[in-house]
């Protein structure tokens, strides 16, 4: 599932969505405020990326991310939602993210059971800039 540039709605919601068999995508997402997949338990790669306008989003009932999880390059992203994830089968890597709280970042890193790769926090709110960015 992939949302690649073009103006979506201010709110996306997408309440039946259970589990993505491949990639979740939501890159740029233009006008896109409110990214909310409250049903979404398990996929593959996980990805929110270079978006303008995407204040939060969430994805509470999500369990496993297969192959990573990416929260990148999203200018104004203050927060996210990830209650009952548990095990990401590859990296996560949260960056670049200006106005995200490294906290909250690292409270996501503490939850989780399984961490398949490598775990990068950097360029969000209260992140060193410098290192292994």
């Amino acid at each position: 599932l992939w949302f690649d540039s073009g103006l979506v709605p201010e709110k996306v919601i997408l309440p039946s969505l259970q589990f993505v068999g491949g990639h979740f995508r939501f890159d740029r997402g233009y006008g896109a405020v409110e990214l909310q997949l409250p049903r979404l338990q398990g996929t593959g790669p996980f990805r929110v990326c270079c978006t303008q306008d995407l204040l939060n989003f969430a994805a509470p009932a999500l369990q496993y991310a297969d192959g990573g999880l990416n929260v990148m390059s999203n200018q104004v992203l203050e927060a996210f939602n990830f209650f009952e994830l548990r095990e990401v089968n590859g990296n996560l890597n949260v960056v670049d993210n200006p106005a995200l709280s490294t906290a909250s970042v690292y409270a996501l890193r503490l939850q989780l059971d399984v961490l398949g790769g490598d775990f990068v926090n950097c360029g969000n709110m209260g992140a060193s800039l410098t290192g292994d960015c």
